[in-house]
């Protein structure tokens, strides 16, 4: 008897677990200060297992041929700054940050190959973000109720300790600015297929993800939070409903009540414990008391004070002895000039490749799944400016992870695109 395999369930299913797996792997951040550790090694087995499965499947590489030479352009970037200015020892963690962009260019490369081989590439993603919104809000609800034995768990797999973190929901990814980028990037996503699917499980999806995000207290993915449904609404092109119209002018209305009347702030930060409260109220009534602005601005000064000291268009060095939270201090600091341009480029292209689907979809009058996915990963690539103003999140451990997956899947987009001009061109060929 004939054993038939297939082979689009078996990759479909690994690359679920290997997602999850990255995901939800503990970081013993107590244990390991210095942090991120287990994170590296849980990505590394995700690349040896999926260059060992991936090797039996189809394999373009002719159309990242772009991508991967910006890759490798500031992988020797960061490679002759790490000569020239040395920091510390050159142990393991100092050879991970010397090879940052060609690591996270292998993760977007796989991910890729996983969408470019699978029967459905958009189910796939929308699949391992609904699995990963419903077990955040559970670990965040188990959390709340502080249920049983929870709390010690919770605080020795992936909380550190501190006064900040005892009254925050970060289920599974360390700190407020991690779980909250994770949040929004779930965000973007349903709220997307939302608006272009009209699905009530989209919208509960949306809900959901739109609870952990403000659990978990993070005043930068409060302001993204706040800016992405205009922007996917003036992207979709279709027409605003007014009752979707009124909410987000209330919305907007209340942050404007705040930011005159900041004494409502004070009541609320005094009557409850969401640290976000308190900081809009330093932030609004006496901006000069804000440690974490104070401090951010601090760190992007240096790093231009640095790089100025230095050769201006690459850097300073690795940063591994600074703690660089903003994306401009650490961009600033380890590629220079260089690193502020390719930043950009990389939130343009994100932004271009999937708007430019998702406006060829309309064309041909598909609203479908694949239509709001892509949208919601264009409003995605158009905001990291500034959901990347508390850390840049997008080359760092698990946020670094589901970066690369939308990277990856704009490169698949990308492949889409090409092969969609091609066989319309020829198209037109043979009728002309």
């Amino acid at each position: 008897m004939k054993i038939i395999i297939d082979k689009n369930f078996v990759l479909r299913n690994m690359f679920l677990f290997l997602f999850l797996f990255v995901m939800l792997v503990p970081g013993f951040r107590n244990a390991d200060e210095g942090g991120g550790g287990v994170e590296v090694l849980a990505i590394l087995i995700f690349i040896f297992l999926s260059l060992l499965v991936l090797g039996f499947y189809k394999f373009p590489f002719s159309s990242l041929k772009g991508p991967f030479i910006f890759a490798v352009f500031f992988q020797i970037l960061l490679a002759v700054v790490a000569l020239i200015n040395r920091e510390g020892d050159s142990g393991l963690g100092y050879l991970f940050l010397a090879v940052r962009p060609l690591f996270l260019f292998t993760i977007a490369f796989l991910f890729f190959l996983y969408f470019v081989n699978f029967k459905d590439p958009d189910g796939a993603v929308v699949s391992c973000l609904l699995l990963l919104t419903l077990l955040m809000a559970f670990w965040n609800f188990l959390q709340l109720i502080n249920f049983g034995w929870f709390d010690e768990v919770n605080k020795l797999l992936y909380k550190r300790e501190g006064f900040v973190w005892e009254r925050t929901y970060i289920s599974f990814f360390v700190t407020t600015y991690f779980a909250g980028y994770i949040s929004y990037v779930i965000c973007c996503v349903f709220f997307s297929l939302s608006v272009v699917r009209k699905n009530s499980l989209y919208v509960v999806a949306f809900l959901i993800s739109s609870v952990c995000l403000v659990m978990a207290q993070s005043k930068a993915m409060y302001v993204s939070l706040m800016i992405m449904p205009f922007l996917v609404l003036f992207f979709s092109a279709n027409k605003i409903p007014l009752k979707v119209f009124i909410v987000l002018l209330l919305m907007i209305s209340f942050l404007f009540v705040l930011a005159f009347k900041a004494d409502i702030l004070a009541f609320i930060a005094g009557y409850n414990e969401f640290i976000i409260a308190n900081s809009a109220h330093r932030l609004l009534a006496d901006p000069e008391s804000s440690m974490t602005l104070n401090y951010r601005l601090e760190q992007v000064f240096l790093a231009f004070s640095l790089m100025a000291e230095n050769i201006t268009l690459i850097g300073s060095g690795l940063g591994r002895e600074l703690y660089l939270e903003s994306w401009v201090a650490a961009y600033v600091y380890r590629y220079g000039l260089y690193g502020l341009f390719g930043f950009f480029v990389i939130s343009c292209y994100v932004f271009y490749i999937n708007i430019g689907l998702y406006k060829m979809l309309l064309s041909k009058g598909y609203k479908d799944k694949t239509a709001g996915l892509v949208l919601g990963v264009a409003v995605w690539g158009v905001t990291l400016p500034i959901t990347q103003i508390s850390s840049p999140m997008i080359d760092t451990g698990k946020t670094a992870f589901i970066s690369m997956m939308l990277i990856g899947f704009t490169f698949y987009n990308h492949y889409r695109l090409m092969s969609f001009r091609k066989s319309h061109y020829f198209s037109c060929l043979s009728h002309s």
